[in-house]
């Protein structure tokens, strides 16, 4: 089909019948590393802040000695 005296741009192009692809909108934004690392860094602060939460809930008070009134 190409030969040596045909430039490449001359050729017609042959019919091709697969759509063509449109952009659409995107529909997320894109996050930067930052933010997705202060999420991950966040999130996991929670869980360690419901963990200890919840381990100084079973904790009991510290009994208090009773103080004697009549000295």
């Amino acid at each position: 089909m190409n030969t040596n005296n045909e430039n490449i741009l001359d050729i017609p192009i042959p019919p091709i019948a697969v759509p063509i692809l449109t952009p659409s909108k995107p529909t997320t934004k894109v996050k930067s590393s930052k933010s997705m690392a202060k999420n991950a860094y966040d999130a996991v602060r929670k869980k360690m802040n419901e963990f200890s939460d919840c381990i100084l809930g079973h904790i009991p008070e510290p009994i208090k000695k009773p103080i004697n009134e009549k000295r």
